[in-house]
């Protein structure tokens, strides 16, 4: 069996003959001081080993690994709903957001949107997952925004799902793909201007598995991205309508102008 300090070694000495490709620019990583995220949390995700098998290293390039830069931690906190709604049962519902929906960010979600690039999920989850654990997010479970299955058949994977896995692995909390779904298949958000149409379109479209018992839990709702908030609270709203202790929505990145005060 090769040793670990063996297999590092040769893994370099692979790399500066056949240089990895950066997952967001697409430039090489050889010689770059940061090779390869995976490796770095490679015994708390094993990420190539546990999801369907789909292999990835997630290599970065020194310049892209330097653009990512979080929020400061006072502004990681929101309420849920950029714009406050009448008669809202929830209306200081929390959000967190890791990183601003803008530069590398905004590229690293349309390559794993728009692209195929899965593994760009998982590079978001970790990402969030460090700044969740640091800030010490205390939750019981996690649950992905979920996609109807149309939508799903036509991307080939959930991004949100993508992004909650290696949350789980960083904060050691469970991850509940069947606990909420998406009953009705409704535009996209981002194709929408008026803030009517956005309430309308996402109205009653999810649905909670009622064989779970939510009384105790607080749940950790996540998203790639949140800018009026009307997704994430839809769906954190189905899962408090249905007994859920206590709901956190959590996204990778977004842009937010109100801010809330008190830490969730």
């Amino acid at each position: 069996m090769i040793s670990k300090e063996i297999s590092v070694v040769l893994s370099d000495a692979i790399e500066l003959i056949i240089p990895q490709r950066c997952i967001i620019c697409g430039a090489g990583t050889a010689g770059s001081s940061y090779k390869s995220l995976t490796r770095c949390y490679d015994s708390v995700v094993r990420i190539r080993e546990d999801y369907n098998q789909r292999s990835s290293r997630l290599s970065l390039c020194r310049k892209c690994l330097l653009d990512l830069v979080r929020i400061e931690d006072i502004d990681r906190w929101n309420f849920c709903l950029s714009n406050p709604v009448p008669n809202d049962p929830y209306p200081e519902l929390p959000l967190y957001i890791g990183f601003s929906y803008e530069g590398i960010m905004r590229r690293i979600v349309t390559n794993l949107k728009f692209r195929g690039k899965f593994e760009c999920g998982f590079l978001l989850g970790l990402l969030l997952g460090k700044c969740l654990k640091e800030d010490g997010v205390e939750v019981d479970m996690i649950v992905p925004v979920p996609l109807h299955g149309k939508r799903l058949k036509e991307r080939g994977y959930n991004q949100a799902e993508l992004i909650a896995y290696t949350v789980g692995k960083m904060l050691e909390k469970p991850v509940i793909n069947d606990l909420l779904s998406r009953k009705v298949y409704t535009s996209k958000q981002s194709e929408l201007r008026d803030v009517n149409d956005r309430i309308s379109n996402i109205k009653d479209a999810f649905e909670v598995n009622k064989d779970w018992d939510l009384s105790s839990s607080t749940v950790l709702l996540v998203d790639d991205v949140a800018t009026t908030g009307f997704t994430m609270h839809e769906a954190a709203s189905s899962l408090l309508d249905s007994g859920c202790k206590k709901v956190l929505c959590c996204a990778a990145s977004g842009n937010r102008l109100i801010k809330n005060a008190d830490r969730f």
